[in-house]
Formats: C-alpha cells, structure tokens, sequence
C-alpha cells in the first residue's frame, strides 16, 4: 500500500478523532456554562433560606415574648384572685372571733351581774350559809360552761379558716401556668457547597488528544506510513553530491 494512502487513512480517523473531540469539547463547556447557572441558582436559594430563616427566627422570639407576657399575666391574676378569697376568710374569722370576744365578755357581765344581784338579795333577806353558797356556784358553774363553748367555737372556726386557707393556696398553686415556653428556632443555617465546574480543553489539547488517539489505535498502520515515507526519501548523501556539484558549477561559471 502506498505510504500516501496509509496517510489518507491515517488523516481521515485523525479527522474523525478530532471532530468527535471538537463535539465533546462543546458538550463540556456547555455542561460548564449549565453548573455555574445552577451554583448561581443554588447559592441564591440558600441565601433566601437563610434569610427567611433569620425572619422566622425574629417573629419566633416575639411570639416567645408575647406568650411569656401572657402567662406572666394570667398567673398575676390568678394570684390577684386567690389572694382576695384568703383576705376575705381571714376578715370573716376576725370578725366572728371578735364577736365570740364580745360575747364572752357580755356572759361574763351578765354573770358578774346575777351574783351581785344573789349577794344584795342574800343580805336583805337574811338568807346566808349553804345556800347562798350552791346559787354561786351554780351561777359560776353556767357561765364557765358557756366560756367553755364560746372557746371551742372559736377553736373550730380557726381550724376550719386555716384549712380553707391551706386548700386555697394549693388552688391558686394548681391554677398557676408553669409550662416552659420556649423560643422557636432554627439554629441550623443551610450552607452552600458549590459543585465541582470542570474546565473544557483547548482547542490544541483537543487536536493533540485527537493525534495520539489516532497514532495510538492504528500503531501498526502508523508504522507502516513512516516506513513507507522513509523508504521513498533520497538519500542523504546523494542530495549532499548535488548541493557540492550545483555549488561548482555555479563557482566554475563565475
């Protein structure tokens, strides 16, 4: 085969080689141009995450606030109102102990009153000795016995308001909001990783990447067309006899 033909073959894959890499360069610099778009896009939408999520944060450290205040409110209430029931059992048992007071101290008068009225009747009429002595006591005897219930009424009443009160104080306890409210955030900011842009070569690494493609999947038709070529070349030293005889014919004819 001629070494011009094994060129031509040789040419025509090289061609082939080189346009399908022309191809695949476009292709890369086209998938270049669609990841840099798509980092734009991607890094635009994690900084609006992130800024939504800042605002999200905001409005959940108000609203945070906003439930804290009204708890804070609702609890100050229900203590406003417990405290005005306690204040009110504590009014009624002063103004019934007052009154046992001044019941007790109207009995006791009224039995001051009754003897005195025994020892003046005593003495006019004459009457003395024992039985005087059983009217006094048994005068004595009645009022003690009404000191006697007036002080256990007061007892119970005393009881029955501390009860009241320590039921009440557990009510107003019960009735408190000690739920933990907490602040809705998210603390977690999205972080943009940009994807890997690979680079499309040259148009001469392409040709180059065309050539050794060639040479390397015909190394044998490569061989052969060099061989070829090598063997239809004059000789060195036979165009080195011309050049000297051309150089004395000129010298000779000068």
């Amino acid at each position: 085969m001629e070494p011009m033909t094994m060129a031509a073959m040789l040419g025509v894959q090289f061609l082939g080689n080189a346009f399908s890499g022309l191809g695949a360069r476009e292709q890369a610099k086209a998938q270049a141009r669609l990841t840099k778009a798509e980092n734009l896009v991607n890094k635009a939408n994690t900084e609006a995450a992130n800024t939504i999520r800042e605002a999200n944060n905001e409005l959940g450290v108000a609203i945070g606030s906003l439930n804290r205040f009204r708890q804070n409110a609702s609890n100050r209430q229900v203590l406003r109102q417990y405290g005005q029931e306690q204040e009110q059992i504590q009014t009624n048992l002063s103004r019934a102990m007052s009154d046992l007071q001044r019941g007790a101290l109207e009995d006791r008068l009224d039995t001051a009153f009754e003897l005195g009225s025994l020892a003046a009747y005593a003495a006019a009429a004459g009457v003395g000795g024992g039985s005087k002595n059983v009217l006094n006591s048994t005068i004595r005897m009645t009022n003690a016995r009404k000191q006697a219930a007036l002080e256990q009424q007061g007892d119970q009443m005393t009881y029955d308001a501390l009860t009241l009160l320590t039921n009440t104080q557990a009510d107003a306890y019960m009735a408190l909001d000690s739920s933990l409210i907490l602040d809705q955030l998210d603390l977690m900011p999205q972080q943009f990783i940009p994807q890997f842009v690979q680079k499309a070569p040259s148009v001469g690494q392409t040709l180059f990447n065309a050539a050794i493609q060639t040479v390397g999947s015909n190394p044998q038709l490569t061989q052969q067309t060099l061989d070829g070529f090598r063997s239809t070349a004059p000789p060195r030293h036979q165009s080195q006899v011309g050049r000297s005889d051309f150089y004395g014919s000129v010298s000779l004819r000068v």
